[in-house]
């Protein structure tokens, strides 16, 4: 074996004090080419170690053996660490150069998609296409970004084309079935790895991906079959042992998640995000000791990364152990690892979330480096701080990145405010309005947010039609998975709430509910297959949640048949997530939402058990008790005449035997003001236990 095949051996596994041993003996023997600098750069770029990675590009470029996989590898490592800057730097000089290639093209796209700005790689596309210079590379690496984004009609376009351009790949089929199972769109994922195996694409990866897929559905059964059809193939990696692991983790199976670990181990395959994925397993199930055992085993193995930290500090978090989560913080901080974006976003959130079970928060802002401070970070504090007006004066003096949050307080605060309808609110709206009406620089992920404040705005003073409306000049097409979740679950919502306001045509008050319960359950389903340690998944969170009320309220309204499919739809998209747990167990719920997500809650299970068990007399007779509770509350509404006999009737009917109230709309349908809705609907549920 050439030492240049060698040292990349050693490099992809890892091992870098192999790989510079191998390094410094040809290097000793005279026998460096572009091959061994490009495998020992591409070695300390997969490390997360880009100052040896920029030492090495800078002894290739003195000794005139440049190529374009050396800047393809460079722009790749910064691309993965989230610096566009230097990405952007590293293409110009491959481009001052002449060594623009299909492969640098791909990897700046690549860099921009996992940074969530899509417009700026649909940029690189386009100018890739011009150039001549489309490759499976590049259209794999543009479907990537559109699935993590969670846009899969732009996902399958580019398929298609990549399809007709007969530059399909592994890659390209890869990179859909992943985006279909991150959206928990399985029987699309079941599809895109079929038609893999009749073309003869199916590698690790693809195995990796819909294994995981049928883990984040919470579908270990599959999961199993999936593994075993991959050992039988010869096609077990280090990536497909890690998502069986982490289906096992994620189901709370601690025995089988450690049965594959020591299975990866004698097969030789244990890697940086095995020891991550356990550690994860044991830190959700709270049990810090074995948590801290594998972190240890990771540093013997020197596999620990930015996750392998920040699965650490996430075990405390959850634990509460504030001093356990200061110190862990304290060592990351000394570690001399270079942190991407992904790192510095999962720590911070991590950080405010465990900050907060002690009511510290507010001392992260001296705790973490201004680099982690984000946007995302910061409206992610905003939302989740008890005390919104010491939130708003830190955040005041933290310049553009913290508008949205800053708004997010001064909303927050305004719903305290004695005359918040008519004075307070209408600061709030008419500049978000305003930053909406001419973004600028703002983000799409600030657009949201904003949009969603300021439909809140609308929505305390009964100005439905304004709060449906408050979304319409957010730009859909590019917005990265966050603010994707945030959008479709707040539109969905308020489609739903203005449709049964509207007073319009049937037709068109089904398009808006029909629409919007979709939104909502869609919104549902990517939130499932998202990163739940990453800022904007876990604002999102609340959002999608919370929208579960108008999912319950809208589907009465839906014809049967469609009622049925949405059911399923709710199913599927819900898998693997666990209604029961309680609240204040879940750090991603601010104080402002709390009840509006304990409803959603509520109100999701009640449309499960309907998939579930039907109309059985226990559940009806429960539903019915929880029913009387809320339209005793309601019946002295004089704008609700009627509630009270409502009351006297169900009350004979739940001696009778126990007759079905529809809880959700009592409490739901009532404070909206729609008392014809709630007694019409009441009546209906009445005839059909008559008949």
């Amino acid at each position: 074996m050439s030492c240049s095949a060698l040292l990349d051996a050693y490099g992809k596994a890892g091992n870098l004090a192999k790989a510079e041993e191998v390094y410094a003996e040809a290097k000793e023997a005279q026998l460096l080419s572009e091959a061994t600098y490009n495998a020992l750069l591409d070695a300390y770029a997969k490390a997360g170690n880009l100052v040896k990675a920029e030492e090495v590009f800078a002894e290739a470029k003195e000794a005139g053996l440049l190529d374009e996989v050396t800047y393809g590898a460079l722009l790749d490592a910064y691309g993965k660490a989230g610096n566009l800057a230097r990405a952007k730097e590293v293409f110009a000089e491959a481009k001052e150069a002449g060594l623009l290639s299909e492969e640098i093209y791909g990897a700046l796209l690549d860099a921009y998609g996992k940074a969530g700005n899509l417009p700026k790689a649909e940029e690189v596309f386009a100018e890739a296409k011009e150039a001549g210079l489309l490759s499976e590379v590049t259209y794999g690496a543009l479907l990537d970004a559109y699935g993590k984004a969670g846009n899969l009609a732009k996902a399958e376009e580019v398929f298609a084309e990549a399809k007709e351009a007969r530059l399909l790949s592994g890659a390209t089929y890869n990179a859909l079935l992943d985006a279909n199972g991150k959206a928990g769109n399985l029987p699309k994922a079941e599809a895109v790895f079929g038609g893999a195996k009749e073309a003869g694409a199916l590698d690790e990866v693809t195995y990796g991906a819909l294994l995981d897929a049928y883990g984040k559905a919470g579908n270990l059964a599959k999961a199993e079959e999936v593994f075993a059809e991959a050992k039988e193939a010869g096609l077990l990696s280090a990536p497909t042992y890690n998502a069986l692991l982490d289906a096992y983790g994620k189901a709370g199976n601690l025995a089988k998640a450690e049965e594959v670990f020591a299975e990866a181990k004698e097969a030789g395959l244990l890697s940086g995000p095995t020891y991550n994925a356990l550690l994860d397993a044991y830190g959700k199930a709270g049990n810090l000791a074995k948590a801290e055992a594998v972190f240890a085993g990771a540093k013997g193995a020197g596999a620990l990364d930015e996750v392998t930290y920040s699965a650490l500090l996430g075990a405390y978090a959850r634990a509460r152990r504030i001093d356990k989560l200061l110190a862990a913080f304290d060592q990351v901080m000394k570690s001399g690892i270079t942190f991407s974006t992904y790192g510095t976003k999962v720590i911070a959130a991590t950080m405010l979330k465990g900050m907060r079970t002690g009511g510290r928060q507010v001392e992260v802002f001296e705790l973490l480096p201004q680099s982690f401070l984000d946007e995302e970070v910061l409206l992610f504090c905003a939302k989740i701080h008890p005390r919104p007006a010491e939130a708003l004066t830190r955040l005041e003096g933290m310049g553009e990145q913290s508008i949205a949050a800053q708004l997010v307080c001064r909303y927050r605060l305004a719903t305290k405010h004695p005359l918040a309808p008519y004075s307070a609110f209408q600061e709030v709206r008419k500049e978000m309005e305003e930053r909406l009406e001419s973004p600028g620089n703002l983000s799409g992920f600030a657009q949201v947010h904003l949009a969603d404040t300021l439909s809140r705005c609308w929505s305390r003073v009964d100005n439905w039609q304004a709060t449906y409306e408050a979304w319409e000049r957010i730009p859909t097409a590019t917005l990265p998975r966050g603010p994707r979740i945030t959008f479709l679950a707040g539109h969905g919502r308020d489609s739903v709430v203005w449709g049964l306001h509207s007073h319009k045509d049937p037709a068109a008050i089904h398009a808006l509910v029909s629409g919007g319960t979709r939104e909502a359950l869609q919104a549902l389903s990517l939130e499932q297959g998202s990163d739940l340690r990453l800022p904007d998944a876990s604002i999102a969170y609340g959002d999608v949640v919370a929208a579960m009320r108008q999912v319950r309220l809208g589907i009465e309204v839906l014809p049967e048949a469609e009622r049925r499919e949405v059911l399923e739809l709710l199913r599927s998209s819900s898998a693997a997530w666990d209604w029961h747990a309680a609240l204040e167990s879940l750090p991603e719920v601010g104080p402002d939402e709390f009840n509006e997500v304990r409803e959603g809650r509520q109100a999701a299970i009640e449309l499960l058990q309907m998939t579930v068990l039907g109309r059985s007399a226990p559940l009806r007779r429960a539903h019915s008790i929880n029913s009387l509770n809320l339209v005793a509350g309601f019946s002295g509404n004089p704008g609700c005449p009627d509630l009270a006999l409502t009351r006297m009737r169900a009350e004979r009917r739940l001696s009778a035997g126990g007759a079905y109230v529809p809880t959700i709309f009592v409490g739901m349908y009532a404070p909206f003001g729609l008392y014809r809705h709630t007694i019409l609907s009441m009546a209906k549920t009445e005839a059909s236990f008559q008949k």
